[in-house]
């Protein structure tokens, strides 16, 4: 029987996890089981990787990224020796990790496009299976995609790490600590690492249950989230720099000091977490064609500037808890979540203002174990509901249906059994739902 997979991967420039090789990415396990570093040489460079402080050092610059370990199922591309890339106007590129699986999960369905901006409102991009190739929405450019065959296989993810070592620990958001009750001061030691946690050992704190508020949650007080101008938005997180750059913005693909490819404009901003430059009209292009809700995404390395909100049409949350085990998780008992939404109209945020939305599957049931980590987890998706970050009204990926309300980028699991990809046992699930909440803006110390 096949089983799942160690990848390791390192932190780019643009903020996403590129997979090593498997040959590398093996090396790093095995120096990672026996607490030691290893040396390598990934494209005609050197670097020394230490896998128990996730970090990579340039042997040469001294320079250091961050690397993570993750473990993916044995239906993933990877575990079947595949990779996707994409053609630059140099040779062929890599997708990020987590595009690879996205785009591999659409192809193996089916699919004839996939359009990345659904789940990732920074990529203006759509996947088309047919001719092949990576579109932009916006300037109708595109590009080559292909797979290709790995050039070796990934290390089985076999090793277990003693009971002795303490797991990556996990404090409850303030709304999340108000919402679930005080934390108790007993640990529930667990093995494995999560994926994007800190090198240090620590201790995930026991997390006490609350009872869902009668009536349940609501997403929001009137379906829509508050919009923000594009000028406002700029002036909270943009500031005007000196235009002289021969860098290349990033959205338009033209230098900085030239004219904006959404306008006439020579203006360039700096965003204010990250730093990174474009011109004016990009950056207000961009902001433009997501939520307007106040916060923008950096299209090059997808830091986010503000709370990230989503397009969820109105509706209610409620879950309790059941006695019976998911696979996997025996011992504990099962939280039940349930989402229901409404059919309704399309407002100005959606993709056809002024026409009806539907909501087949309605009401949609999910499940995780009513573990420590399992309630963490369902503090973490109430904060993304009230947010509006788990549906989304556009066309469904498993039907093609036009104007519908479906999943966003925060998988869930909607069997409580072995039902493939949907259901348990998955070992991983809770650790990679975390890090999908993460990237949203949802984690335990959101402020």
């Amino acid at each position: 029987m096949s089983s799942d997979i160690v990848v390791w991967e390192w932190l780019e420039d643009n903020g996403l996890f590129f997979a090593y090789e498997p040959k590398t990415s093996n090396e790093i396990e095995k120096a990672s089981n026996s607490h030691s570093t290893v040396s390598v040489d990934v494209r005609h460079m050197r670097y020394v990787i230490d896998p128990n402080t996730k970090q990579q050092t340039n042997r040469d610059t001294g320079m250091t990224r961050q690397i993570r370990r993750t473990v993916l199922p044995c239906t993933s591309a990877f575990a079947r020796g595949l990779k996707w890339e994409w053609q630059d106007h140099r040779p062929w590129r890599p997708y990020a990790a987590e595009l690879v699986e996205e785009i591999d999960e659409a192809h193996q369905r089916g699919d004839n496009t996939l359009n990345l901006s659904l789940k990732h409102a920074d990529m203006p991009y759509e996947i088309d299976f047919r001719n092949m190739t990576q579109v932009n929405i916006q300037t109708h450019y595109w590009r080559s995609i292909r797979t290709q065959h790995l050039s070796g296989s990934y290390a089985s993810n076999v090793t277990t790490l003693p009971s002795s070592v303490p797991s990556p620990s996990s404090s409850l958001s303030k709304s999340a600590q108000s919402f679930a009750g005080p934390s108790q001061a007993s640990v529930a030691p667990q093995s494995g690492s999560v994926i994007g946690a800190s090198s240090q050992p620590m201790r995930r704190k026991s997390v006490a249950w609350k009872d869902c508020p009668h009536g349940g949650i609501s997403s929001s007080a009137n379906s829509q989230t508050q919009n923000v101008s594009v000028s406002e938005a700029m002036s909270l997180h943009t500031q005007k720099v000196e235009n002289g750059s021969t860098e290349v913005c990033a959205v338009c693909q033209n230098n900085l000091d030239q004219q904006s490819g959404f306008g006439n404009g020579t203006d360039v901003v700096e965003l204010n977490k990250c730093k990174h430059t474009f011109h004016l009209e990009c950056i207000e292009a961009t902001y433009s064609h997501g939520v307007k809700g106040g916060c923008i995404v950096c299209p090059y390395c997808n830091t986010l500037h503000g709370i990230k909100t989503g397009d969820q049409p109105a509706g209610t949350m409620t879950y309790s808890r059941s006695h019976y085990s998911l696979p996997g998780y025996q011992g504990h008992g099962t939280i039940e979540i349930q989402y229901n939404i409404p059919s309704g109209t399309q407002y100005s945020e959606h993709p056809h203002p002024g026409q009806q939305f539907t909501t087949p599957g309605f009401p949609r049931r999910a499940y995780v174990p009513d573990s420590d980590e399992g309630r963490s987890i369902l503090f973490l998706l109430v904060e993304a509901w009230k947010r509006r970050l788990i549906f989304t009204v556009g066309r469904s990926t498993t039907t093609g249906a036009d104007n519908v309300v479906t999943w966003s980028s925060v998988h869930h699991k909607t069997s409580n059994n072995s039902h493939g990809s949907h259901g348990y046992p998955d070992p991983t699930y809770l650790e990679r739902v975390r890090s999908e909440l993460e990237t949203v803006g949802v984690s335990d110390d959101w402020q």
